[in-house]
């Protein structure tokens, strides 16, 4: 009599997944430290949110233009497609009950902020495990973003990357998802399309996002995921283009703004940074600046993002990562001191990945994983990465860095001021200011457009001739902070006679905080 002898599954078919979903066991367990990163997280990132960062203009605009979606609006002047609305869009709604009970409405939009953080301190997680990073790699490469003075920096702030960070991370999570299928595809082109929406230049990232598609895809199905996955992010970015269109501002012409005049003068007209590597350019003082605060995600994260292109598993996080260079390296493009946002969550990613590498080449050679033996030593691991988190960041001065973050109040004037305002002039004074008091003073009943005005508006906004006849000599009181700063006579040649012509009737704060109220004098 013959004896059956089962054999081991030779064909790809029948080996069994390396992606498919973790035991329930397991991901308990991830559950409850993915709880513990996200109130760490959100620990960091909310104490003192009101205090630290200085309050920045651009933070104003946004929470401004959310301020006008209440009215139909998407900016309270006219919006030129400067950027997608997507982000102040939903800026709008999630700012609205916290402004209710803030002090400053610049409150608000970080409290916004400060929940993107949370979401994607547990989507980076998410997305660790399903580059199959180990448990305790996995919670470093939170630990490091969340962590990092720069990232604090950057992402308390009211800024369209950080509103697009958690759309992305979540492109890439679907993209990676276990036993994933075309539903997936499809919501990862959503996903990438929304956070285009909320800051264009998030589409450079599409490349990294199709390599993790193709890289768990079943060639069989390979085809139609792709084609799903750009179905989808085209239909979902081409609303901003059909918006245009039926809007009649799609292209030129006489008498309206077009969004092809905008990415004119984004692509073409605007003023570049110079070239990132070269002393004494706007791009290299950027790049100075960012090191300042932390220069192990900046740089170790792109070392990091080189070293995991070796592993096939973790080819896409190392493809991110260069493409956020290369973005930041074009020799004469445009950098804002805020695009590091976006790439830092991967140069965390980058930086853990590698790290699981190398504790894995540890574990080789110790003999540590063969027949019969464990494939990790889970509290070896846990004790190097520890080890890591704790004496790098101490010798770069992430604590001292985030100890003002959590502790020093750079924006006590603010509220003061806006206190005087409200208290000593009249709602049908005109008040030019700059747009981190501008929602303030449109709450307190100064009509939001032409009876507050944004500084720049009164020389850049041809509406400034019909609303404001006599120039500078219409307006009241004026808002003077650092924000005036380049409001030179052939910048802004308005503003600065507002400068030269006023009175100071009050001020609060001394040096960079310092604010003046300024009674104009024609």
């Amino acid at each position: 009599m013959s004896t059956l002898v089962p054999t081991r599954p030779t064909t790809p078919e029948a080996l069994p997944s390396t992606d498919a979903p973790l035991p329930r066991r397991r991901r308990s367990r991830d559950a409850r430290l993915v709880l513990v990163l996200v109130a760490v997280t959100g620990l960091v990132h909310g104490l003192n949110i009101a205090g630290w960062p200085a309050y920045f203009d651009d933070e104003g605009t946004y929470l401004s233009q959310a301020f006008a979606v209440y009215g139909g609006d998407l900016a309270p002047y006219t919006y030129w497609y400067d950027h997608p609305p997507a982000g102040w869009i939903l800026l709008a709604p999630l700012a609205w009950l916290p402004a209710q009970v803030v002090e400053t409405q610049l409150v608000a939009g970080r409290l916004v902020m400060l929940l993107c953080s949370m979401v994607s301190a547990a989507l980076l997680y998410v997305l660790a495990r399903r580059l199959h990073l180990r448990r305790g790699f996995a919670a470093a490469a939170v630990l490091l973003w969340a962590l990092s003075p720069l990232t604090v920096l950057e992402s308390r702030q009211v800024f369209l990357d950080g509103l697009a960070v958690p759309w992305l991370l979540g492109a890439f999570a679907l993209a990676l998802a276990p036993r994933r299928g075309l539903g997936h595809a499809i919501g990862a082109g959503i996903l990438l399309g929304v956070a285009c929406l909320t800051k264009e230049t998030t589409l450079v990232f599409a490349p990294a996002v199709v390599w993790a598609l193709w890289l768990g895809s079943d060639r069989r199905t390979r085809a139609f995921d792709l084609v799903g996955f750009t179905l989808a992010l085209g239909v979902t970015g081409g609303q901003y283009l059909l918006y245009a269109l039926l809007k009649g501002e799609l292209f030129s012409g006489a008498g309206h703004v077009s969004l092809v005049d905008a990415l004119r003068f984004q692509l073409e007209e605007r003023e570049g940074s110079g070239f990132i590597l070269e002393p004494g350019s706007g791009a290299h003082g950027i790049l100075q600046y960012w090191l300042s605060f932390d220069s192990l995600l900046v740089i170790g994260g792109l070392v990091a993002g080189v070293a995991v292109l070796l592993r096939p598993r973790t080819r896409p996080l190392g493809v991110a990562v260069l493409i956020a260079a290369a973005v930041a390296l074009r020799p004469d493009g445009y950098l804002p001191f805020m695009y590091v946002t976006v790439a830092l969550p991967f140069c965390a990613l980058a930086l853990a990945a590698a790290l699981d590498h190398a504790w894995s080449g540890y574990e080789h050679l110790r003999g540590d994983v063969g027949p019969g033996q464990p494939r990790e030593r889970p509290y070896q691991a846990m004790a190097f990465v520890t080890t890591l988190l704790v004496a790098g960041p101490v010798l770069l001065g992430w604590p001292a860095q985030l100890r003002t973050a959590l502790t020093e109040d750079v924006n006590q004037s603010h509220p003061r001021a806006v206190e005087w305002i409200t208290d000593n002039l009249s709602t049908d004074d005109v008040v030019v200011t700059d747009n981190t008091y501008f929602l303030d003073l449109a709450e307190a009943g100064w009509d939001p457009g032409w009876g507050v005005v944004w500084f720049t508006k009164l020389d850049l906004d041809p509406a400034a001739d019909r609303e404001l006849p006599d120039g500078w000599r219409d307006v009241d009181y004026v808002v003077w902070s650092e924000a005036f700063a380049f409001a030179t006579a052939d910048a802004l040649p308005e503003v600065s006679q507002l400068q030269q012509n006023s009175i100071v009737v009050a001020s609060f704060g001394e040096g960079a905080q310092r604010v003046e109220i300024r009674q104009v004098t024609p």
